[in-house]
């Protein structure tokens, strides 16, 4: 099984071709082009953009499989859905699917994102955006557009290990919370890339990852917000 790598175009494509460099493809894989569906000179400028990548990849990797969907934008839902129907058409052939969110107008990397996140298992998926200018890139990781309520036992763990890391024993001391749920708790925040946990010899210590931490201070912030309310 291949990749599928994922793009959103517009006019210029010097952020695609450096995210084909990257990703090396190779006959196995498929690169799907999403653009808008434009009318008039627009649609002639998009499609001279996906004549250059497709130019790119005969010359550099030959073989590689060019696909490429226009979706609308308006409504954002219809876009949305076409783009997650190619997506898991595709998907489900390949061990992976990169997404490259580096072209294309704003509107279509939001509908594109959205439905990658909809229709693709995270743990395959990786997300790549080019920083303009820099000539350097960054991987965004699925989990960080999962936003969900906190559990209140997992707002004090997150409170509890804002001062320093700890072990499994000295949370439970601290919090309150059973040992079983807490461990339970713990793996999922791992999980959610709110925790790290870190191994020496038999002794295991948990501490915040930087999203952790953010979210822990925006909860000690809502607490004393509370406190003062009240």
């Amino acid at each position: 099984m291949g990749k599928l790598l994922v793009l959103t175009l517009g006019f210029r494509t010097e952020y695609q071709l450096r995210f084909l460099m990257r990703n090396m493809p190779s006959k196995d894989d498929t690169v799907l082009v999403i653009v808008p569906r434009e009318p008039g000179e627009r649609a002639e400028q998009a499609k001279a953009a996906i004549g250059e990548i497709a130019k790119f990849l005969s010359k550099f990797f030959p073989g590689v499989r060019v696909d490429v969907v226009e979706v609308p934008l308006k409504p954002p839902e219809e876009g949305l859905g076409l783009a997650a129907a190619e997506i898991v058409e595709r998907a489900s052939k390949a061990s992976e699917v990169v997404l490259c969110l580096s072209g294309g107008m704003r509107a279509l990397v939001l509908v594109v994102l959205a439905a990658a996140l909809y229709a693709v298992p995270h743990a395959v998926l990786r997300i790549e955006v080019d920083l303009e200018g820099w000539g350097d890139w960054v991987e965004l990781k699925p989990h960080l557009f999962r936003i969900e309520p906190l559990p209140l036992d997992s707002a004090r763990i997150l409170t509890a290990l804002l001062g320093s890391p700890r072990t499994l024993d000295e949370l439970r001391q601290v919090t309150g919370i059973p040992r079983t749920t807490l461990y339970k708790r713990l793996k999922r925040m791992v999980g959610r890339g709110l925790v790290e946990e870190m191994r020496t010899g038999r002794r295991v210590v948990y501490r915040l990852t930087r999203l952790g931490q953010a979210l822990a201070t925006v909860q000690v912030s809502q607490e004393e917000g509370a406190s003062l309310a009240r």
